[in-house]
């Protein structure tokens, strides 16, 4: 294999392990927010929203999207982690 092959190669497997650890990063925060949970105690964990989706509030980090649903009296209901492509 030429030294050109083999750059390709490592290039990609550094990049795919970034990758890995920003979905990881994602994840972790998507983890630490639980249904019950107030708005105020989301944002205190994720900071504020980076935009809304059909009026929901929405977390953007390294190319994934953290939605919450929130009940009328403003308590978490459900959640979402999701790839944005």
């Amino acid at each position: 294999m030429n030294r050109a092959a083999i750059a390709f190669v490592i290039i990609g497997v550094a990049f795919s392990a970034g990758c890995a650890s920003m979905k990881s990063e994602s994840v972790g925060e998507f983890e630490k927010i639980a249904e019950g949970m107030t708005m105020a105690e989301v944002v205190e964990l994720l900071g504020e929203p980076s935009g809304t989706l059909d009026d929901r509030p929405v977390w953007e980090r390294n190319g994934f999207m953290i939605v919450a649903w929130f009940s009328d009296d403003g308590i978490l209901t459900l959640k979402q982690h999701m790839e944005i492509k």
